[in-house]
């Protein structure tokens, strides 16, 4: 299955091909379209296997299409360091060009 015949946003699937990724990898294929259905997905997989992606898209998919108010937060992702934190932000910040969906990246030891 290649991105492209995902059920998600076109500015989705635009910004998936700008980066040059065009099938997921074994952990986005098992865990994208169980969060898409509004599925609870617990994964574990080795580092650089595209986790962040694997959730980050649905959740980018999600918050775009939701019929809910769009401001405030309506997402919270807690990651256990600030590696991490900004590893997160990137990835929301690549996948969620031309969308509304914005990203705050708040971590420990500096004013929100």
């Amino acid at each position: 299955m290649k991105f492209q015949e995902y059920r998600i946003l076109p500015a989705l699937k635009a910004n998936i091909e700008e980066l040059g990724f065009i099938r997921p990898t074994d952990i986005q294929f098992k865990a994208i379209p169980n969060i898409l259905q509004g599925e609870d997905v617990l994964a574990i997989a080795q580092t650089g296997t595209g986790k962040t992606a694997a959730f980050v898209i649905p959740i980018v998919h999600i918050l775009e299409t939701s019929k809910s108010r769009k401001d405030g937060v309506r997402c919270l992702v807690l990651a256990p360091t600030y590696e991490l934190v900004q590893q997160i932000d990137k990835v929301f910040y690549q996948f969620s060009k031309n969308t509304d969906v914005k990203c705050a990246c708040i971590h420990g030891g500096v004013d929100q």
